[in-house]
C-alpha cells in the first residue's frame, strides 16, 4: 500500500523513460526529427519563428495534458485492479469459505468469483486455468482446489 501512497503523493515517477536513450530507434528518430526542425526554421521570416515557438510551446502544454490524464486513468485502473485482487482474498480465505459444499457448480464458483457464468465457462474450458471435474457435460470445481487457485492467482 505504501507505493500506491507515494505514487498518489506523487513522490513516484509512474513514466521513467530515462531508458529511451538507449534505444537506437528512439536515438535516430529523435535525431531525425531535430534537424528537421532546424532545416524548416532556417526558412522562416521573424513572424513565422514566432508563431511556430508559439505553435510548439502550446502543443507541448497539450501533451503534458494528455500525459497527465493518461496516468490518472492508469492510476484509476490500478486502483480498481487491486481491490478486485483484495475482494478475491478476501473470499479465498473467508471463514464461510470452507461452509460451502466441497463440489461447486460452474454457476456457484461464478458467483464466489464475481464473474459471469459465460466468464466461469471461458476460465473452465478455453482458458483451462481453474481445476474441474467434468462429468458429462457437467462441470464440477473442487471447492478447495479453488481456495488454492484464488490463492495462486491474486498474488
Amino acid at each position: 500500500m505504501a507505493i500506491l501512497k507515494d505514487l498518489y503523493n506523487g513522490n513516484v515517477n509512474p513514466c521513467e523513460l530515462e531508458h529511451l536513450n538507449t534505444r537506437e530507434d528512439y536515438k535516430t528518430a529523435l535525431s531525425r526529427v531535430c534537424e528537421a526542425r532546424e532545416e524548416l526554421e532556417k526558412t522562416f521570416t521573424d513572424v513565422q519563428k514566432w508563431l511556430f515557438k508559439k505553435y510548439i510551446k502550446e502543443n507541448d502544454l497539450m501533451s503534458l495534458i494528455v500525459e497527465e490524464e493518461i496516468f490518472k486513468e492508469g492510476f484509476s485502473l490500478a486502483t480498481r485492479i487491486k481491490e478486485e485482487v483484495k475482494d478475491m482474498n478476501e473470499i479465498a480465505t473467508h471463514r464461510d469459505f470452507d461452509k460451502l459444499p466441497s463440489m461447486l457448480t460452474a454457476a456457484e464458483a461464478a458467483e464466489v468469483l464475481r464473474v459471469s457464468l459465460n466468464q466461469m465457462y471461458y476460465l473452465l474450458e478455453k482458458n483451462k486455468t481453474i481445476p474441474v471435474i467434468n462429468l458429462g457435460r457437467k462441470k464440477l470445481i473442487p471447492r478447495d482446489e479453488l481456495k488454492e487457485w484464488i490463492k495462486t492467482n491474486c498474488h
